[in-house]
């Protein structure tokens, strides 16, 4: 699959653009919580533990893979592959992260939270979500990175970052968000961690990805959902008739 220089040329000034518009957004986030400075440090400990580390991690990567694959990356997947077994349970475990199947998980997520009158967190799942998508499509663009070539493959988009792991993962994050407030906090957390984390190890289980394309999904994933989360901050209020964390019990 050949990568014209005018693709990446244009990748790059797309990844400018959209690096301008984080600037701009965490800026406006910020001033917004100046008048609440006593949710200043929580939101500077989120900026730098859920968007800050994941994006330096995928920055890192990044800078790895484009300068040709790694041995371990290669070991690490030719390793798995000669240990496959159960393809058939382990495909349909990856079939839940495809673009297709996550976009009815959030169009049957969004008829909940709007069917309760949780519109804010119902734009804030959908935003999250389709954000981490775009991302995915651009930075394959940006990085052109064939697929691994250990089992054949039809031909198909570039390999990193995973499309079927960031689409599970920012899916997964935006809603354990929406739902932490809630008393199904860990539950949730416990569902998105167990359905992010199958997903990304069964895309290196079939060997359709190799391990820094997941570790890079998870990362950037990560970094775009919780952006999304610091400029939205003070408009997601805890749902009606669920309990803040900290509040009294009733």
């Amino acid at each position: 699959m050949s990568h014209p220089l005018s693709v990446a040329t244009w990748g790059w000034l797309i990844c400018a653009a959209l690096l301008t518009c984080v600037v701009a957004a965490v800026v406006i986030g910020h001033r917004r919580l100046r008048e609440d400075p006593a949710r200043l440090p929580h939101w500077w400990w989120t900026l730098g533990l859920l968007v800050a580390t994941p994006l330096a991690l995928f920055v890192v990567l990044t800078g790895i893979v484009v300068r040709g694959t790694p041995s371990w990356d290669t070991t690490i997947l030719h390793t798995v592959a000669r240990h496959q077994s159960h393809l058939a349970v382990v495909k349909v475990v990856s079939a839940f992260g495809s673009v297709q199947v996550v976009l009815v998980l959030l169009a049957v997520t969004l008829a909940l939270l709007l069917s309760a009158r949780l519109n804010r967190q119902a734009a804030f799942v959908a935003a999250a979500t389709l954000a981490s998508m775009a991302a995915n499509g651009i930075m394959k663009v940006v990085v052109a990175r064939p697929r691994p070539e250990v089992v054949r493959q039809a031909p198909g988009s570039w390999s990193f970052p995973s499309g079927h792991t960031m689409s599970a993962t920012g899916f997964a994050v935006a809603l354990a968000i929406v739902l932490w407030p809630t008393r199904w906090r860990w539950p949730a957390l416990a569902v998105a961690v167990f359905y992010a984390v199958g997903i990304g190890l069964s895309r290196v289980y079939l060997a359709v990805h190799y391990p820094s394309d997941v570790v890079g999904g998870w990362a950037l994933s990560l970094a775009v959902v919780g952006l999304v989360w610091l400029v939205v901050w003070e408009r997601l209020d805890a749902p009606p008739g669920t309990r803040r964390a900290g509040a009294p019990l009733d």
